[in-house]
């Protein structure tokens, strides 16, 4: 999506989302439910608080509000909600760059964890915020986590040789 926003969607008028907006009020509501938050005090959610305090807090902030503008927002995020975390799991892997706009001219983009975190803590992590600060979404595994990592030539974890 940078390339769309980067040369479309940053100059679209307000005319333009209004009508994009009425649209989308026209669709039917999605009759998907909402999965059952993970535990809190499960595993996967306290080692994944641990992960994301000590790699995703200075950016994503402690309540995960992210920064105007430039950091995304993960509390209430529709992809951080999504049933298909693979998106975010390719994020969390191989980072990204964010579109050059007005409201961010620096581009600020998200810096790739593959090789600093194991498929676990990404796991954990990925878990951790997919339930905190109001979200519910499916849990994510070491699994998904691994194969994400070879499906998409994602770097080795530094320590995998250790293992």
């Amino acid at each position: 999506m940078t390339e769309a926003i980067e040369n479309s969607t940053q100059y679209m008028s307000d005319s333009d989302l209004h009508a994009i907006a009425q649209y989308l009020h026209s669709l039917p509501a999605s009759q998907a439910s909402t999965p059952a938050v993970v535990d809190s005090q499960q595993n996967a959610m306290l080692v994944g608080k641990n992960v994301y305090e000590s790699q995703c807090n200075a950016c994503h902030v402690s309540d995960g509000s992210g920064g105007r503008n430039m950091i995304p927002t993960l509390a209430g995020n529709a992809q951080v909600n999504s049933a298909d975390a693979s998106s975010l799991i390719n994020v969390m892997l191989n980072g990204g760059q964010g579109p050059f706009t007005h409201a961010n001219p620096t581009a600020a983009g998200m810096p790739a964890f593959a090789w600093k975190l194991s498929d676990s803590n990404i796991a954990n992590v990925m878990t951790y915020i997919r339930n905190s600060w109001g979200n519910a979404a499916p849990p994510v595994s070491s699994e998904q986590v691994e194969k994400a990592r070879e499906s998409t030539h994602a770097s080795k974890w530094l320590d995998a040789d250790k293992n």
